[in-house]
């Protein structure tokens, strides 16, 4: 629950909005749901109803939000592993493609 005012206080300013999303969905996962629940689903529970918050935001309809960003945040703090895969992936496609979207 600390890790957003921290990098409010110390990192705002050297970070991308990306990398502020992928945090989003690691607290949602990780710290949010630890501080609340002490069941094992906890964590992924949480973290796909951010996800899901940011796919599909009430405020536009339900309908048009991006969640790439809090998907891999979330995708990270359940499985570290297949999250590094994930970028990995990503990083071969972009590589190749040039395209990032």
């Amino acid at each position: 629950m600390f890790v957003v005012p921290l990098v409010l206080l110390f990192g705002l300013a050297l970070m991308t909005t990306w990398q502020f999303w992928v945090i989003v969905g690691v607290v949602a996962a990780v710290l949010v749901a630890g501080a609340i629940w002490t069941d094992p689903w906890a964590g992924p529970v949480a973290g796909f109803a951010a996800l899901l918050g940011h796919l599909f935001p009430p405020w536009l309809g339900f309908k048009g939000g991006k969640g790439v960003a809090t998907g891999l945040g979330v995708l990270l703090a359940a499985a570290p592993w297949a999250g590094l895969a994930a970028c990995g992936v990503w990083l071969a496609a972009a590589a190749i493609t040039r395209i990032s979207s």
